[in-house]
């Protein structure tokens, strides 16, 4: 039987104290640069790049991201053969588009950046700059100029309405997904037991329990230098969390705000949390 063993650490606070003054405001990076590119962040040095891309953007495709607001980041080749410098974005305080190309002549990344309200504003203008060469009296240009505006609106409200189903149709299922006894009361533990590990009594409360998913609690399970062994490691580490893609891999979302970090303790015994690492195999 698969046991899920669930610790929650009580970094959010501290995480959440670093991170309350950085705005992320979402953008989407289309690739039409002919090569996969990665996108990273930039230090205040400007020495020190940081991944934010969890994969590779292919040619021709687009991602979406949640970026902070104010910073620098670069785009890259994925294969530096192709070209070893960058191109630098600062992200705006609105929700942005960010195309990139290739120039021919100097083979160097070009970026061109526009907001969701530009995108908008350039396509009105299109459209009455045509309608203006087509209709000479006003009724005729006002026409054209709704006639033209409305199709607009009912594509794009064609498509929320495809983006609402959709989420509909995951909704259930998402909210479902480990707890899948809608009658659950977690207030209280279903059962509770004692269990010896080393020298120390832990009682270990047991809140969700299926032949699918198991979710324990032990109050007391994590000392408060174990602690500030994994403040120490994940802050420098930490990077966007992702979500399962329809690819099977992993893609960042613009629903999911948090930050992880991994750590691999296996045959590290001189690691400071080694100790906890084998107090979790024995409950698990």
């Amino acid at each position: 039987m698969k046991v899920v063993f669930l610790i929650i650490f009580g970094l959010s606070d501290f995480i959440s104290e670093n991170l309350s003054n950085e705005l992320t405001v979402a953008l989407k990076v289309k690739n039409f640069a002919g090569h996969p590119i990665e996108v990273f962040r930039v230090s205040d040095q400007g020495n020190d790049f940081r991944r934010e891309t969890k994969q590779p953007i292919r040619n021709a495709t687009e991602t979406s991201m949640d970026l902070l607001q104010g910073h620098r980041y670069a785009v890259r080749f994925l294969d530096d053969i192709i070209s070893k410098d960058s191109a630098e974005f600062v992200k705006d305080l609105k929700e942005e588009i960010l195309m990139v190309n290739i120039d021919p002549i100097q083979n160097k990344l070009d970026l061109y950046q526009i907001t969701i309200s530009e995108i908008l504003i350039n396509n009105t203008k299109l459209i009455t700059s045509d309608c203006f060469t087509k209709y000479n009296t006003s009724e005729n240009f006002t026409d054209c100029v709704a006639e033209r505006l409305q199709k607009s609106y009912e594509k794009l409200h064609k498509d929320v309405e495809e983006i609402d189903t959709a989420y509909d149709n995951m909704a259930d299922r998402m909210r479902n997904y480990t707890c899948v006894d809608s009658t659950l009361e977690t207030s209280l533990p279903i059962s509770s037991h004692d269990m010896s590990i080393g020298e120390k009594l832990y009682t270990v409360n047991t809140m969700f329990n299926t032949s699918h998913a198991k979710i324990w609690t032990i109050d007391d399970f994590v000392t408060a230098d174990e602690c500030e062994q994994f403040i120490e490691h994940g802050l420098p580490r930490l990077e966007r969390a992702t979500v399962s893609g329809q690819d099977g891999g992993s893609d960042i979302s613009l629903s999911r705000k948090a930050q992880q970090a991994g750590l691999n303790l296996m045959r590290r015994p001189d690691h400071p949390l080694w100790n906890l690492y084998h107090r979790i195999l024995h409950v698990t």
